[in-house]
């Protein structure tokens, strides 16, 4: 290896160290950011289990805005989207979720004999 490989294989590993311990410390601001408002305000870092937290859902990691462009690039490629046109690619694709034939409508795959069954 050339001295230039090493120094960027270096480079590149303190870089990812960098970005995780960047994700740990966000992380940890994140939970800890409850604890120290309950703190201040004089309640128990702790919710009381019989309060209902559905409505509020935290995202762990901050998500870019999707731009205009992307959400119409998006928005094309749906309208392309269909299923199974031909009988035959309906009958493959209806077989989609068959894995064991325990929940499914379909008790026997078409490779199965029936008379063992």
């Amino acid at each position: 290896m050339s001295n230039r490989a090493i120094r960027r294989a270096a480079e590149r590993a303190a870089n990812k160290a960098a970005a995780k311990a960047q994700k740990n410390q966000a992380a940890t601001a994140i939970t800890e950011e409850p604890k120290t408002m309950a703190a201040a305000a004089g309640a128990s870092p702790n919710p009381s289990p019989n309060v209902d937290f559905a409505d509020e859902q935290e995202e762990t990691s901050p998500r870019r805005p999707v731009s205009d462009a992307q959400r119409a690039a998006n928005k094309a490629n749906a309208q392309k989207s269909h299923g199974a046109v031909t009988p035959a690619g309906r009958l493959k694709s209806s077989l989609n979720a068959v894995k064991t034939g325990l929940t499914g409508q379909t008790v026997l795959l078409p490779t199965d004999d029936a008379k063992a069954y």
